[in-house]
């Protein structure tokens, strides 16, 4: 793996923290709002698994507009107002990791969420980002994550309404 990428950013969201971390506990209420998932299932031993398809066309690759991803999502330690994903996938012929840590914080109308992604990309995306800006297409990638999560959480009729 090469040397970690980090990525961060924050959200408002009108539920409070405790419900919105329940809603991130339970792989079968946040898969389907993962942009471009083809196909998910829950492992036996609790891993949420994937197949993304994602639009990067963006990136302004000759020939490729989108990119199929292999993923596996397990949780690594939740408690009061955080939750820890790490999340292992496959691209581009490529082994990438990803350790996602999700923090929210009450505040007067729900919560405030802030996210930071620490990211080890494999050699042949390496070599891709010669061509291409990487940081940006990911961003752009985690934005559309970002703002599709957030979607489903309002919209998903959680038992904490809204303060």
């Amino acid at each position: 793996m090469l040397e970690a990428r980090e990525y961060r950013g924050e959200v408002a969201i009108s539920y409070k923290p405790e419900a919105v971390i329940e809603f991130l506990r339970d792989p079968r209420r946040f898969a389907p709002c993962i942009p471009g998932v083809v196909r998910h299932y829950i492992d036996q031993d609790g891993s949420l698994r994937l197949r993304l398809r994602l639009d990067v066309g963006s990136a302004g690759i000759a020939d490729i507009s989108s990119i199929t991803s292999d993923v596996t999502i397990r949780i690594s330690g939740y408690g009061d107002g955080y939750i820890i994903y790490n999340i292992e996938g496959r691209a581009l012929g490529s082994s990438y990791s990803v350790e996602l840590r999700i923090l929210a914080k009450p505040v007067d109308r729900g919560s405030r969420v802030y996210w930071e992604a620490r990211a080890s990309l494999g050699a042949l995306i390496r070599i891709l980002s010669r061509f291409f800006d990487i940081d940006r297409l990911v961003e752009e990638i985690a934005r559309k994550a970002v703002e599709n999560l957030t979607r489903c959480i309002e919209a998903s009729g959680l038992e904490d309404t809204p303060p």
